[in-house]
């Protein structure tokens, strides 16, 4: 039998052959380390990043819009109030343009039940939803639903949709119903 241990290169993966111009015995990899060098591990890019407030809006304008977002209730009331918050900041920004305004008016309009009732530019509930409770938002002893100035029907019908949000009745655009 040869004692040669063979090196594993590229060339040579498993180290089964001699190969001209190395010099020196060499040893087989373990077919883990054989793997990684084909396939390398996935970058880890999770994190926090910087980001400026249009886009944030425009994220959670999106992620309110969303049947298969994973928020829950009390999550998605507190987001709606911080995008409340952020058209409003925005609204007197200097450098954001007003087509980049329109469109995440327009974006926010389009969450199904509650865009039209919060986020039109005419809304009077909304406007005095954000002021009531930009005055009372470091309270952390109620809970948003109870700071927001609407009536009880919309404030129903805001709760009913932050609780009806990846339940089994709401529908992905990804995921086809199986009924029967």
């Amino acid at each position: 039998m040869d004692e040669r241990y063979l090196p594993c290169t590229v060339a040579n993966p498993r180290g089964t052959r001699q190969q001209a111009g190395l010099i020196g015995g060499g040893s087989l990899s373990f077919p883990s380390e054989i793997a990684s060098r084909s396939f390398p591990a996935p970058q880890n890019f999770a994190g926090y990043y910087a980001t400026n407030d249009y886009n944030a809006a425009m994220f959670l304008a999106h992620e309110l819009a969303s049947p298969e977002s994973d928020m829950s209730p009390s999550e998605t009331q507190e987001s709606v109030q911080l995008l409340r918050s952020l058209i409003r900041k925005l609204s007197v920004a200097m450098d954001i343009t007003v087509e980049a305004l329109k469109e995440l008016q327009r974006t926010a309009e389009a969450i199904p039940e509650i865009g039209p009732l919060m986020f039109a530019p005419a809304n009077l509930p909304g406007t005095l939803a954000s002021a009531g409770t930009s005055v009372a938002a470091f309270s952390k002893s109620k809970s948003v639903i109870d700071l927001l100035d609407l009536s009880a029907a919309n404030k129903k019908n805001l709760i009913k949709w932050a609780n009806s949000r990846g339940t089994a009745n709401s529908t992905s655009a990804k995921k086809p119903s199986r009924a029967g």
